[in-house]
């Protein structure tokens, strides 16, 4: 038995010593294992911390308003602001008694040298008495309780949130450059770029019709346009004795209580004939005919939003000019998008392309110079080994930069809401628009929901709402910078570390899917346009300008929306502007944007947390192309 053990032992003994070889490469092994679970529950960490973040911002902007800004501060602001109306009154009442006697003095018939004196003197005592009024008014605007301190406070949390982004922004030109650089020469032969390239173009080209589709589908069967409530509308509700005229009661109807004497000021400006009621026209604010200071704040909100000079917005849309009369002259037809965005491609300044962050001639030169260096050997080695050790550190300068996200993203969310709470805008344009923000939001959900995980499903045969799960904090980051641009690093970052996809997709296909694939942004101006085309026909219904929206024109708009959308690219954030095109395409009023200019920068934030998803299901898909040979 003794002998028996003895040979067993004896046998197993080689075998034995086969775990004792190993222990030198186990430590290793379990090492980059540790690294790797470590740094995968800090992302999990870090996106619960945003998660939290962003929803503490959004209940701060919604809470923090109303308690330094009670109703019993707006009973008082409301209180003085009756006393500065009336006094306005009377100060209008002396300035035209003021008037008159001034006329009197430059009538043929002169006065006595006696009676002119005077006239003069109780002109100087009545402009003392103006004077006395305008005291009295700075006086009380000053005792007068208002918003701005609440405003303060958030534009105040906003500068925290303007560092990161301009810390985000920062790196988004040199990682870009590098990371494309490296992409190609990774390939270590630019000519396996040929099918991987061809496979993202068709895929951006592909997901950005689809995202049209479901836009019209989705904003033609909830209609939001049918419902909105028109100018037209509103008057019958308030003309209570069927009059065609509206008194100040009837004006006042509806007005919340610490908002009368405004209401009282709006009344009156609008009346523009004095007979103490408002006809239609002048409860539109007779503004038919578009004035100098709509066209100023339709340029100035459009150059804020492209970064454009506002001369070359005038330029693009002649409706916008200040010389601007005759009506038939047209915006940039479908051949003039074409041709700026070839023109995009290329830069005459590389230099000046970066300090613009457009990012499309930068990534084409990268292509070519990238390619170049793959053709050159071992001379450019050096140089090779630069770039790729240039992309390694700005990744890490990216992760470095996250763990500051949850501060950055809420005063970033924190500052936005709270401002437009502030003001009173957020509640109020919301439920005045609500049907087509809730419009859009379904297009988009049914696009980031169902039609980008169905591809995902079917290229990749894997869980698509795990590996949006994966990106979940590039998707926070997008939805609370509001850019594809500024969230590259993040989205980058997460691909690689957190999807599983490989480096050399993500550095091909992520900055090019950051300028040319704006899936949100093409579902949001195909629904935006027939929205609006929408509310016009029902306000021109039964009149000579009767507008008709037919399978055509909203064939126009799909068309139209789809070039538009890849035609920003070499605009940053020119949703605006691209929106205009769309409208101009099908003949529909620009002045009309203004319906959804108030909502636009919420859905901001959810289009490009759809673009960069759709960027990241890109780089899943064009990963399965890649040569491995």
């Amino acid at each position: 038995m003794s002998d028996d053990l003895t040979g067993n032992e004896s046998e197993n003994q080689p075998e034995q010593a086969q775990p004792e070889e190993q222990p030198e490469e186990q430590p290793e092994s379990q090492s980059d294992s540790g690294h790797e679970e470590s740094k995968s529950r800090h992302g999990r960490r870090l996106t619960i911390m945003i998660v939290a973040s962003i929803i503490l911002a959004i209940f701060s902007s919604l809470v923090i308003p109303p308690i330094m800004f009670t109703d019993a501060d707006r009973a008082e602001a409301e209180k003085i602001e009756s006393k500065i109306w009336d006094l306005e009154q009377e100060m209008a009442a002396v300035e035209a008694k003021i008037a008159v006697l001034k006329d009197s003095l430059k009538k043929e018939e002169q006065p006595s040298e006696d009676a002119a004196d005077q006239v003069r003197a109780e002109i100087e005592e009545l402009q003392g008495t103006v004077k006395d009024y305008r005291k009295q008014i700075e006086d009380l605007r000053e005792e007068q309780p208002s918003e701005e301190s609440t405003v303060a406070l958030f534009e105040a949390i906003g500068i925290g949130g303007e560092v990161f982004l301009r810390a985000l922004t920062m790196l988004v030109v040199p990682l870009v450059v590098a990371s494309v650089m490296s992409g190609i020469l990774g390939m270590g032969d630019v000519r396996k770029l040929g099918r991987p390239g061809l496979v993202a173009v068709l895929y951006y080209f592909s997901t950005t019709i689809l995202a049209v589709a479901v836009g019209l589908v989705v904003v033609n069967v909830i209609a939001p346009g049918e419902s909105f409530e028109s100018d037209t509308e509103r008057f019958k509700q308030l003309d209570s004795n069927s009059d065609e005229k509206l008194d100040l009661v009837e004006f006042q109807a509806e007005v919340d209580e610490y908002e009368k004497t405004n209401s009282k000021r709006q009344f009156f400006l609008r009346d523009t004939d004095a007979d103490g009621g408002l006809r239609l026209e002048e409860f539109k604010g007779n503004n038919v005919n578009v004035e100098e200071a709509d066209r100023k704040k339709m340029v100035g909100a459009m150059s804020r939003e492209s970064g454009l000079d506002k001369n070359k917005i005038q330029k693009i849309f002649p409706q916008l000019a200040k010389e601007k009369e005759e009506a038939d002259e047209e915006g940039p037809s479908l051949g003039t998008i074409f041709s700026n965005l070839l023109l995009m491609l290329f830069t005459d300044n590389l230099f000046a392309a970066a300090a613009e962050t457009q990012l499309l001639p930068l990534i084409v030169f990268s292509i070519v110079f990238a390619g170049m260096l793959t053709t050159l050997g071992s001379k450019v080695d050096d140089m090779t080994e630069l770039i790729s050790e240039a992309n390694t550190a700005l990744m890490s300068f990216v992760m470095l930069l996250m763990n500051l996200a949850p501060i950055g993203i809420f005063c970033l969310v924190a500052s936005r809401f709270g401002e437009a709470q502030a003001k009173g805008e957020f509640i109020q344009t919301l439920s005045q628009t609500g049907s087509f923000v809730l419009t859009v939001l379904i297009g988009l959900g049914i696009h980031l929901f169902g039609t980008l995980p169905l591809l995902y499903w079917i290229f990749k045969r894997k869980n698509p709402y795990h590996f949006m799960r994966n990106m979940s904090r590039a998707l926070l980051t997008a939805f609370s910078t509001a850019s594809s641009s500024a969230t590259l690093p993040v989205t980058m970052e997460c691909a690689t570390q957190q999807a599983g996809v490989s480096k050399r997709s993500v550095d091909f296909v992520l900055p090019l899917g950051a300028t040319i694939n704006m899936d949100g942004t093409a579902l949001y101006e195909a629904a935006a346009a027939i929205f609006i085309a929408q509310v016009y026909a029902g306000v021109t219904q039964g009149t000579p300008d009767e507008f008709d929206l037919t399978l055509g024109k909203m064939l126009i708009i799909a068309v139209t929306a789809t070039l538009a959308a890849i035609g920003a690219a070499g605009i940053p954030e020119a949703g605006l502007v691209t929106m205009m095109i769309v409208l101009n395409a099908v003949g529909l009023p620009l002045e009309y944007v203004s319906l959804i200019l108030s909502v636009d920068w919420l859905l901001d934030r959810f289009r490009t947390a759809t673009n960069t998803f759709g960027d990241a299901v890109g780089a899943a898909i064009v990963d399965e192309t890649f040569d491995d040979s």
